[in-house]
């Protein structure tokens, strides 16, 4: 069958999402081959919406089902490929749909070109693993989840501290894993020093939003043990919090 040149091919996937296709050569009958795209992508996003569901149904922040998200991705992303096909708006295709940010997609790829399946250790949560897949050296990384596993590495903030350095520093370096306020909360501790507010009153003094406000308190009482009553639209803060 002949080839013939074309730039531009636009698939129009439902009412609100065309997906851009640039080809550099395709054959006549191209129309076969865009309805099969068009129908993986539909299968995919029944799928997708299937594997976020279980995401947000489990509360421990597995590592498994955000690989076997990204991993639905790579292998459409593979076959698209292998039929000869570039789409080029993936990224802005999945925020429109599933309302996350690209960030979020992006993430998710960097995940599952860094780790496979197997290398994936249950005791190790998600959120320590998105602080691991900014790590580009391979060896400092096996050296940061060691210490996850071996206990050395207890919580995000210490990760976080330790990411930066050179393997040679991590190996002489012992964590420390006293969990340290941020500045916005050591902000609303201040404010609460001066006398009891509410959490309007607490996002002027502080230049926080007000749902910010309401985190910052909520971490402040379960991370720190910070007293901090709510009593008629005021919060109040007790003896026991901490600078």
């Amino acid at each position: 069958m002949k080839n013939i040149p074309l730039k531009i091919r636009k698939l129009k996937i439902d009412k609100s999402t065309n997906a851009i296709i640039p080809l550099d050569y395709a054959t006549e009958d191209i129309s076969e081959s865009l309805e099969d795209v068009e129908k993986n992508f539909l299968t995919l996003k029944r799928l997708v919406k299937q594997q976020m569901r279980k995401i947000d149904t489990k509360k421990t922040g597995n590592a498994l089902l955000h690989w076997e998200l990204a991993d639905l991705i790579y292998n459409f992303e593979t076959d698209l490929k292998q039929k000869g096909f570039d789409f080029q708006n993936i990224v802005n295709t999945f925020v429109n749909h599933f309302g996350k940010k690209d960030t979020y997609w992006a993430i998710h790829r960097l995940f599952h070109r860094i780790y496979a399946k197997g290398e994936l250790n249950d005791k190790i949560p998600w959120k320590m693993y998105l602080f691991l897949i900014r790590v580009k050296d391979d060896t400092k990384r096996k050296k940061l989840e060691e210490m996850i596993l071996n206990g050395e590495i207890k919580n995000q903030e210490t990760l976080r501290g330790l990411k930066d350095l050179s393997l040679s520093e991590l190996n002489k370096k012992k964590p420390d894993n006293k969990q340290k306020m941020s500045i916005s909360q050591k902000k609303v501790i201040s404010a609460l020093k001066k006398k009891s507010m509410s959490q309007d009153e607490i996002a002027k003094e502080t230049g926080l939003s007000p749902d910010g406000v309401r985190g910052r308190i909520t971490e402040l009482r379960h991370r720190f043990n910070c007293n901090i009553e709510f009593i008629n639209g005021k919060y109040h803060l007790g003896s026991n919090a901490k600078n």
